[in-house]
């Protein structure tokens, strides 16, 4: 064999060689192929990557469900419940940080408490609050709550959703999920608090009075970081009306700077969209609304088949299609609402048209007026005044 056809045989051999390491055997840059996801349980991270690119809820959702083997039910749910509720108990009674005491040693022992519940898949705490006892599973509500923690962008984040929708639940049943036995580099630990928003800063930070938050949120949030454990902190329901005093204006930013800085999520759950906006744009790039946000009015209303679910609960026999009359919205929306549907099965009290507020955006305004009987009004002539002379 001649020098030539040496170099050709070795040229094949070092092709078929790169190209065993490569993704498609082709010219293309050298990869390493994709991790497979855990048997047991995929990483948030995992799930974030198989869904790049996807903003749509319900993908996130099926990637989701697949990636857990299915939502918790029955005992196991409740479990989980009792669990987080029982660890938020067991938390309040914390030595509380007083003005003037030793700032370090407590953000130490509060971050030593979260680890010794997590060494035993302890990573959600709630505080004491009722869950239904059938509660209806996989409502866009869900789904987009899921989504938003797992997002996990670091900062403040709000969202906002039409009263009666169901967020309370739906924010408590995905704490209870995305918690539940996450295998990453990175821990997460899920806390929702309701209520009173000085009260959960105290009790939450275990600080003698709200203001003190200020003091010890940096050296909290920096010794979660060092632990490689992301806090996502839920506050539901707490500021209905916004931020509105300076007061709590300087509280939020003190939180969302500090949670910005060292990588947590501290989420807002509001009903109208103007309180959202309220949280989203008090601190530049530290305050956001969540880009996962529907701002149509009326966009996480329950579909039929949630709201028959609900109605089954009530009842063992019942007309469906009648109850489904009576409980659906009476507005150019329809579609159906928890609190409404539990209002009309124990009390018979219908729902009303509720006043549209500007959540939409003046283009839904316009539509509404257009489509209900208001239209009128645009048809009226204007009353004309006449010149001043």
């Amino acid at each position: 064999m001649g020098i030539m056809p040496k170099k050709v045989a070795t040229a094949v051999l070092v092709l078929m060689a790169w190209q065993a390491t490569t993704i498609f055997g082709g010219f293309s840059a050298i990869k390493q192929p994709r991790k497979p996801l855990r048997p047991a349980r995929a990483s948030i991270q995992d799930i974030l990557i198989s869904t790049a690119g996807e903003p749509n809820v319900q993908k996130f959702w099926k990637a989701f469900t697949t990636a857990i083997g299915g939502l918790q039910k029955g005992i196991a749910l409740f479990n989980g419940y009792n669990t987080a509720a029982a660890t938020w108990e067991e938390w309040s009674k914390t030595p509380k940080y007083t003005q003037g005491g030793n700032i370090t040693k407590h953000a130490s022992n509060l971050v030593r408490s979260l680890k010794d519940y997590m060494k035993i898949n302890n990573n959600v705490m709630i505080s004491r609050t009722q869950l239904p006892k059938k509660p209806i599973r996989g409502t866009y509500i869900e789904q987009f709550l899921v989504s938003v923690l797992c997002e996990g962008v670091p900062g403040m984040v709000s969202i906002h959703a039409e009263s009666g929708a169901g967020k309370s639940v739906a924010v408590l049943l995905a704490a209870l999920e995305v918690g539940r036995g996450w295998s990453s580099e990175e821990s997460n630990y899920y806390v929702v608090v309701q209520n009173d928003l000085n009260q959960r800063l105290c009790g939450f930070f275990c600080v003698s009075e709200a203001s003190l938050v200020a003091d010890i949120v940096d050296d909290f949030f920096l010794a979660l970081q060092k632990e490689k454990i992301q806090l996502h902190l839920v506050f539901d329901n707490v500021l209905d009306s916004g931020a509105t005093s300076d007061i709590v204006k300087d509280q939020l930013k003190a939180l969302a700077r500090s949670a910005f800085k060292w990588g947590h999520q501290v989420l807002f759950t509001m009903q109208e969209k103007q309180a959202a906006e309220s949280v989203a744009d008090l601190n530049g790039a530290t305050t956001r609304m969540t880009k996962l946000q529907n701002n149509s009015f009326g966009a996480y209303r329950w579909r039929q088949n949630e709201a028959e679910e609900l109605i089954k609960t009530f009842a063992d026999e019942i007309n469906m299609t009648e109850v489904l009359a009576e409980t659906e919205i009476p507005d150019e929306i329809g579609q159906w609402r928890p609190r409404e549907i539990e209002s009309f099965m124990r009390y018979g009290v219908k729902p009303l048209a509720p006043q549209h507020r500007m959540q939409a955006g003046w283009a839904a305004f316009t539509s509404y007026l257009t489509k209900s009987k208001l239209h009128k009004l645009k048809t009226k002539q204007p009353h004309r005044v006449a010149p001043c002379k």
